[in-house]
């Protein structure tokens, strides 16, 4: 039976362009999630020290530090996963972390949205 589950799934395709721009098109990205995990990072942590005792100010700012963590370990795995795959001679979509990761960052913004009208 065909589910919108099983069509997340993506069998690895060939890889037929250039390999030295495909890896540094990898590099890119993961820098990329990097400057983004940074910011994340950066953004919770100054949250926190400014919170002047408020505890949504401080729990929002937890969230951007979990925020930008879970940024920081995903693009490590993908970058891996990418890189194995480009070294095989393959490539596969991620749909699914994809998915997960805008219902991540939504249920964050929302989380945020209800700490900031709390205070």
């Amino acid at each position: 039976a065909h589910t919108a589950w099983a069509s997340l799934h993506s069998e690895p395709k060939e890889n037929v362009g250039s390999r030295a721009r495909d890896h540094l098109a990898n590099e890119r990205t993961f820098l990329a999630w990097l400057r983004t995990a940074i910011s994340a990072v950066g953004l919770g942590l100054a949250m926190a020290k400014f919170s002047d005792g408020s505890s949504e100010a401080l729990a929002g700012g937890m969230l951007f530090i979990i925020l930008g963590v879970s940024f920081l370990v995903y693009s490590c795995i993908r970058y891996l996963q990418v890189l194995f795959l480009l070294e095989s001679g393959y490539f596969e979509p991620n749909k699914f972390g994809i998915i997960i990761l805008t219902v991540f960052c939504a249920g964050a913004c929302a989380l945020a949205l209800v700490l900031a009208a709390a205070s």
